[in-house]
């Protein structure tokens, strides 16, 4: 929460100056300052999972909650590597990319081809049925 508060903070301040471009790789840009940020803080919130499951192991043992931890943290991360991977797509493909080709079927489209993929793909979701006993 703390890393997310500081990317509020940090997006909106460069956002008011005109520092903030959403996809934006540049060193003078704030955008790209923000993704190592939360980047970061995905990773620090991974490892300390581990920890703290290593650290109780025995004591959680009859609740198993291994699984259940990994669904909820992939779900969360891969949301968040999947947003950065179709960013640094547009990015790098340019004008005249196949996103391009798509925008007139498809308006913002980043933004839509991300939702589309989350509503069928969510990586942890197999493990969340079996973890958590959806039907």
């Amino acid at each position: 929460i703390p890393a997310s508060l500081l990317v509020m903070l940090i997006s909106l301040s460069a956002w008011q100056l005109d520092w903030y471009h959403d996809g934006s790789w540049k060193f003078s840009d704030a955008y790209m300052y923000c993704a190592i940020i939360t980047n970061c803080s995905q990773v620090w919130a991974m490892y300390c999972l581990v920890l703290f499951y290593h650290a109780l192991h025995d004591e959680l043992k009859p609740i198993r909650p291994f699984g259940k931890f990994l669904s909820v943290k992939l779900v969360v991360f891969f949301t968040y590597w999947q947003s950065l991977a179709i960013g640094i797509m547009q990015t790098v493909e340019g004008e005249g990319g196949v996103l391009d080709e798509m925008q007139d079927a498809i308006k913002g489209e980043g933004d839509a081809v991300s939702n589309f993929d989350d509503e069928f793909d969510p990586p942890g979701f197999t493990q969340h049925e079996a973890n958590f006993g959806i039907s």
